[in-house]
Order: C-alpha cells, then structure tokens, then sequence
C-alpha cells in the first residue's frame, strides 16, 4: 500500500463506507472520520503523509467550511475538496478564500473522485517529497548548529555578560526557527521561537544569566536535540507544546523548581513563578469587538450633532447666555475627543502592506518552480497601511494574480531570450493611495494577452458569439478573462487552468466596491490595475440635504455632479420631452431628468416652473435629480436598514437629522438600475497618464458669488458647512469679525474684501460692512483643526472638473489662480493665505496692545 494517506469526513457512515471503497482503487491510505474534530487531530499530526482531504459540507459539529479553516488556522494547507448538494456564487467566493479546490456535486460517482483525486494529490506529493529532501538537508546542515550552541551557553556561563557569544547564540537559534518554519516543521519552529525569547530577554539585559537560566538553556537544547531526531524519523512531538513552552515562562529569580516530565521518564529541572504574572503589556483584540466600538461611536457622533443643532438654535434665541456658552463649550471637547477615539479604533485595524507581501514571496518562489522560470517580484508601498478587511482581500486576490501571471504573462527562459529579453521575468507590484481609494497595480513584463486567442476561446466556449465578440473593443475583450469558467491554459496545472480563479478575483473585488483596469501589449507585458474605495472605519459620509414634498432627503455627495438652478427664461440650459421623458441639456450633454416627488411619492409636479436640479453621476451612468429645495452640506451617519425595505434599490439607508428627524438616503446607484439610465459600460485605461480613467479622479468645487460676480469656487475638501448668519450675531474685536459657532470664537473673512487684492480695510468702515438686520450666507471651511466663516453673496452650486489649475500671469494672493469648469473660468480660493491672514490681523492686533499698555505705562 501507498505510504500516503487520503481523509474522508462525513457524519454518516454508510457514505463513508462508499467513499472509501470508490477510492481504494487508488492504491493509497483511506482513512475516514465520522468525528471532524477527530479528523482534524489527526490531521495536524499527520499532515506530511496526507495528500487529499474530501468532506462533507453539511455536519453536526461544524461545515466543511468551518473545518478547513481550522486546518489553515493551523498552518497546514493540504487539497480540500467540499462535497455537496449545493452551492452559488457566494460560497464559491468564500471558497476561494478558504483555498478550497473543488465542489463536489451529491451523487458523487467514483470516477469524479478518482479523477479529483489524481489532479490534487499529483503536485501535493511532488510537494511533499519535495519537502521532505529540504527537511533532510535542512536537519544535516542545522544538527551542527545545535552542538554549536550547546558550546555557547558553556562559554556564558563562564563570561555571562559576552556580547558576541550572545549575539551568535541569538542568530544560530533565529536561522533554526525562521528555516524550519519555511519548511513546515511547526512544532521546531514554535518551540524554538518560545526559546529564543528567552535569549533576547538576556540579550537585551531584562534577565541576568544566572546559574538556573543556564540549566533551563541546557534543557531547552536538549529538547531541540530530540525533535530534530523525531524529525528525522518523519514524526512529531506528541507532548502538548504548551507544556514544553513552561520552562521558559518563569520568574528565573524565584526559588521554587518546578518538573516537567520528559517522555522517556527523565525530567528537566526549572523554576515555577513565585507570584502571578503580571499582566502583559500587549493584548489581542478581536477586530469585529473593534468594529462594534466603532459603531457606537457613530452613535455618539448622531447624538452630538442633533445637540450641536439645538445648542445652535439656542445661542441664536438667547444671546450671550453664558451658561450655553459653557454648555457649548463642553460639546467641542467632547467632539474632539470622539474624533480622536474613533479615529485611534480605526488605526488598530489597520495592517501594514509588508505583512500582507511576506507570504507571496514563497507563492512567487513555488509558481516559479513549479513552471521552471525565473522570475523577480518587486514590491513598492510595503509601509502603506490599510484596513484590516482589505489586508484579508488582498491576501486572497494576489495569490491568483501572482500565479497567473507567473504561469501565463511570463515566457520560459527559452522564450524571452529568443525575444531579446532577460531570462529572468520580472513582476512588479505597486500600491499607491489616492485620496478615498487604494490602486494596486501589477505589472509583469511578459507576453502580454493576445486578443484574438481570447476571442477564439470565447467563441469555442460558447460565451458569445462571433458578431459580439467582433463588435468589442479590445478592453471588453480583455475583462472576458474574468468571466466564470474562462480560461486560456491549454491543460490544468496545481499553479491555474481551471477557470475560476479569475472569476472568484473579481467577484471578490466588486463586493468590496471594486473595479479592475487592464491594459496589454503583445510582447512587452500586462498591466492590471485595481481601484479599491479605502472602508471607512464607520460609516460617515458628506451628503447634500433636499427636500422633496416637505421631506428632508440625503443625496452622497460624492456621487454629486453639479447642482443647477434652472430658470424657464434660462437660454443655455433647455428641457426637452422625448418620448415623455424629459431630457436637460447642459453643457453639450443631454442628462435625462427625473422627478424625486414622482420616484417616491408618484405625485405629478409642474415641469414649467424654476427648477432644482442635483446632477448625479457615476461609472455608467448620469441624469438629474429635481428637487423642491436644496439645503446644505452635512455630514450624516449610514444606518442600515432592516430587512423587509433593504431590498428596495431607492435608499442605501437612514440617518437622523435636526431633532432627531430620520431622513433616507438616496440611493443613486439603485435609482439608475432601476429606470434603466445608463451609458457606457467601457472600463477605459490610460497608460499614459498610470491611472484609471474614472469619475473619482475629478476635483469638487463649491461655486459662489461676490457682488455681481459668479465666478468664484472654492476647493469642496475644504467646506465644512454652510450656514447662515444673522448680522446681529456678528461681533468685533479691533479690526477682527467673530461669531461663536460650536463653543469657539470663529473668525470671518468678508470675501469681497479681497478682490481688490488688498485685503486691508479700514477697522471703522468694518462694521459698516454689517447690516444687523440682514443675513449673510457663510462657508464654514476647516483646515488642519482651524475653522474661517468666508463671507459670500450667494452660494451657487458643486461642479466637477478634471482640469489643472493655472497660477499663470495670476497676481492675487488670496486665490490659487483660475480653471475651467463647465466652459467657464473660475477664480479659486487660496484658502492657506486666507487664514495667515486672519492670524496676521490678531497678532498685529496684539501687538498694538502691548505697545498701548507700555505707552499708558
């Protein structure tokens, strides 16, 4: 019989009796489990003789899912198949992750699991012999080392404070844990790495290296001495870890021996605690108990904003109250210190991209091995850090994008020299971030993809037909390679070819809210760009208020376009009706148009008065959004819905508002699927610029006007609200306007002031400028901490553009220069010269102060 050994787990014995006969014919080992927890006892003992596991998907104790990741929990990764009688595209994606290599469909014939079984176990033995000539040299090379430092720890007893003996020690003992680690001896590599704490304890002067550290190291090393040997014998140890881990867990001051039993009725000698240990100073937390903290303190962060509204409400009713003052006051502390709590919650999910690559540089070394090519991966961003959901995401997707790049973008040696390039392929991975999203590029420097062998294999498969795939662009035929069950490779490898690695990679991406870009050059190389929305650590988003049949509505603002006032007499913007639909065209587009009071409420409106319009816009899709009134820019917290409206496509959730109203959030994603508003589904890329062409990449602009100008906008990064202040609330500090706004003193800036390029105004014409009995339209911008109400005539619209700004033959300080938006020259705000502005005024104001007081004195 075969020395290697095939698991099959299922809770019913009679499928297990069947399974076993079918696959005996296979001349191996068929051991079968009614117990998973059995299965997996046996499995982490035996791991380096098992080269396939079959289980059941639906028992008792735990799932077929549950069960393998268990094993992987365990560092063990063997070919696992699920058997059973359903599955869909979510558990296929779940598969993925788990690394799982088939579904088998219920009946199970014997020549599907012979089959499966010759495919999987095939590179899995390779593997294991493979491993096993490692594991023979690795022990040959090592054994040496271990009588090296059983010489060291002699010489330190007799000069306990040599340096270099330490250090030599330290990194003997390091190279036996980090290789036997690589190689999947476990339980050498655990053992050694409780070991070598100890030695940097000494190392590191936190524990002197007396008499009975010295016996716990002889120990130590005589343990190490016998796993190697258990080793050599392809066996492990069968103690439990945990036990043999306590002789170098103890107060090594203390005068109390303790015993640990070794196997062969000998015993090692080392000291017990005196007194409990004191607790660690690092401790594991669970992400999803990171994730309900920050969900309460979204809570927190609805309930100080409704106070924050009624305290607003209350300092504008009872002026210079100054138990509201004091109140007022509290509440800014307290915002900062919920800022500052959810912002330290979001930071401890976060996982540094070098932790993430690590273990891509062994599936690189294998792919490249087991396809006999040389290839180098370079690794750019490794200090970028990202959420931990991401990290998991990542670590899934660039298993398949390695080893399909490895086994299908780079030539063999042969090829590329043949080509004039190096033997040797080089892969490149880059992880950028760009404002709200992460691009992960990969670029290998291979054949590239052929087009047409795409369109032929499509052909063959029956995935489209010839008129389709003729009327494609190259781009639609390149994603063709994400579609389920498509794959090129001429036969199925251990490294791809079965045509659902990409499939699951795509998926994957899109529930993430992802998008994939590829561009490809025949002979030169591939190029796969992903764009990842960063997860906000909870869900606050910026929304533009409406209203709509006295309904207040959220609209995300980063979905938003422009907002456009639209007058019947208005001679550039016109409505027309097509086929009862009506159509707004603007700027050389037609927008199609739809009502909000008749999507929600079926209620008619008049289409011949003053409308607002809210231009939408994402990838596929743009149309506009009539409203009756629209409001201001707030920040509002996403709370989910429940189940029996969650499938309605209008709403992406809830929030409360003002005094606790619940306004829902648009949707408009969901708005466009549902009247079929679309445009082009193209995934364009341009490599020219190294980035996607995508809607997020544009800029955000608040439009406003001065005086009779309406060319005026400022960044939308930097608006923090809008609101309205009365003149009466304005007050003045010498040559300074102030308001109290959240517990502070707010400086305002008259924004018309600054046209002229001056910016100086005389402190007695200051207050002219305020009429007490009007009202003032204000943008709250914020940068770095520090608030600054600008002063406007009217506050217009939010614009889109992907045009550069130009300072060219621009000569006013308090704007960055001009760009273009809608075929209209704008002036932007210099918000940064803005504020040095304000603070210059307070410091002159101070100084002219002390000179006062040293003239008066």
């Amino acid at each position: 019989m075969s020395r290697w050994q095939v698991i099959c787990i299922d809770d019913e014995k009679e499928i297990l009796d069947i399974h076993r006969e079918y696959l005996k014919t296979s001349g191996h080992e068929i051991i079968i489990f009614e117990n998973p927890e059995k299965a997996l006892k046996h499995i982490q003992a035996h791991h380096k003789k098992i080269i396939m596991i079959f289980s059941d998907f639906k028992m008792p104790e735990v799932n077929g899912f549950e069960l393998r990741q268990k094993i992987l929990d365990n560092a063990i990764d063997i070919p696992y198949a699920v058997i059973t009688g359903f599955f869909d595209k979510k558990m296929a994606v779940e598969a993925m992750a788990l690394r799982i290599c088939q579904f088998v469909a219920k009946p199970v014939s014997e020549e599907i699991l012979i089959e499966i079984l010759q495919k999987e176990s095939a590179p899995r033995i390779l593997q294991l012999l493979e491993e096993e000539q490692m594991v023979k040299e690795f022990l040959q090379e090592t054994s040496p080392m271990l009588e090296e430092i059983e010489d060291l720890i002699l010489a330190l007893e007799e000069n306990p404070n040599s340096e270099q003996t330490l250090n030599t020690y330290f990194r003997l003992l390091h190279t036996i844990k980090g290789t036997s680690s690589c190689l999947g001896l476990l339980d050498i590599s655990s053992y050694a790495h409780h070991y070598e704490d100890l030695i940097g304890k000494i190392k590191d002067h936190k524990q002197a290296l007396n008499q009975k550290v010295a016996n716990t190291l002889l120990a130590g090393l005589d343990q190490l001495k016998r796993m190697y040997a258990l080793a050599q014998e392809g066996k492990v140890e069968d103690r439990p870890l945990e036990e043999l881990f306590k002789i170098f867990e103890q107060d090594f001051n203390s005068e109390i021996e303790v015993i640990v039993e070794g196997q062969d009725g000998k015993t090692i000698v080392a000291q017990e605690e005196k007194q409990q240990k004191k607790a660690e100073d690092k401790i594991s937390v669970s992400v999803e108990l990171l994730s309900q903290f920050l969900e309460m303190s979204g809570e927190l962060t609805v309930i100080r904003n409704t106070i924050f509204k009624n305290l607003f409400k209350l300092h504008q009713k009872y002026f210079g109250d100054r138990d509201i003052e004091l109140l007022t006051d509290s509440m800014s502390e307290m915002q900062k210190v919920s800022s500052q709590l959810q912002q330290h919650i979001g930071d401890m999910k976060k996982v540094n991209i070098e932790q993430i690559m690590r273990p891509m540089k062994r599936v690189l070394r294998d792919s490249a091995k087991a396809t006999h090519k040389e290839v180098e991966m370079e690794i750019v961003g490794e200090n970028l850090r990202i959420d931990s959901g991401l990290g998991k995401l990542f670590s899934n997707i660039l298993v398949h994008m390695i080893r399909n790049a490895v086994d299908h973008g780079v030539e063999d040696k042969v090829s590329r020299k043949n080509a004039g390039k190096s033997e040797v392929g080089n892969l490149k991975i880059e992880f950028k971030e760009f404002g709200e999203f992460i691009h992960v590029e990969i670029n290998d420097d291979g054949k590239g993809i052929d087009p047409e062998v795409i369109r032929k294999k499509a052909l063959e498969k029956g995935l489209y037909t010839k008129e389709q795939l003729a009327a494609m662009s190259e781009q639609k035929v390149f994603a063709i390679i994400f579609e389920s069950g498509f794959s090129t490779a001429q036969t199925v490898s251990s490294i791809s070819g079965r045509g659902v690695g990409m499939d699951m990679v795509k998926s994957s991406l899109e529930e993430f809210g992802g998008k994939f870009y590829i561009d490809s050059k025949l002979g030169q190389g591939t190029k796969f760009l992903m764009v990842i929305p960063i997860p906000r650590s909870i869900l606050i988003i910026k929304s533009l208020m409406v209203q709509s049949n006295g309904i207040r509505y959220c609209v995300p603002l980063d979905e938003v376009a422009e907002v456009v006032l639209f007058e019947k007499n208005d001679s550039e913007d016109i409505l027309h009706e097509i086929e009862g639909k009506q159509i707004l065209s603007h700027h050389g587009e037609l927008v199609p148009i739809l009502y909000l009071s008749e999507l929600l409420n079926g209620k008619t409106v008049k289409k011949d008065d003053d409308l607002s319009i809210v231009i939408v816009k994402d990838e596929g899709f743009k149309f506009g959004l009539v409203v009756d009134l629209i409001e201001d820019i707030e920040e509002v917290v996403v709370k989910p819905m429940s189940k029996m409206i969650k499938q309605v496509d209008t709403y992406l959730g809830a929030t409360f508002i003002g005094e606790g109203e619940l306004a829902m959030i648009l949707n408009v994603k969901g708005i466009a699927k549902k009247y079929n508003i679309e445009t082009s589904d193209e995934s364009e890329y341009d490599m020219e610029r190294n980035q996607a062409v995508d809607t997020s990449l544009e800029s955000e602009f608040l439009h406003f006007s001065l005086n009779e100008r309406a060319n005026f906008v400022i960044p939308l990064q930097d608006v923090f609200r809008l609101e309205e202040v009365h003149g009466n609330e304005i007050e003045f500090s010498g040559n300074k306007a102030l308001i109290k706004y959240r517990g502070k003193a707010m400086p305002l800036c008259f924004m018309e002031q600054l046209i002229d390029e001056s910016g100086q105004t005389d402190p007695k014409n200051l207050r002219s400028l305020v009429d007490v009995n009007a009202t003032y339209s204000v943008i709250v911008a914020n940068r770095s901490d520090r608030s600054i109400g600008l002063i406007v005539t009217d506050i217009l619209e939010i614009s889109k553009t992907a045009q550069v700004i130009s300072s060219e033959n621009y000569n006013n300080p308090y704007f960055l220069g001009t760009i273009y938006i809608n075929d209209h020259l704008m002036n932007i705000v210099n918000l940064t010269t803005i504020m040095n502005l304000v603070i210059k005024r307070k410091m002159l104001e101070v100084e002219v102060e002390q000179a006062e007081i040293k003239q008066a004195a």
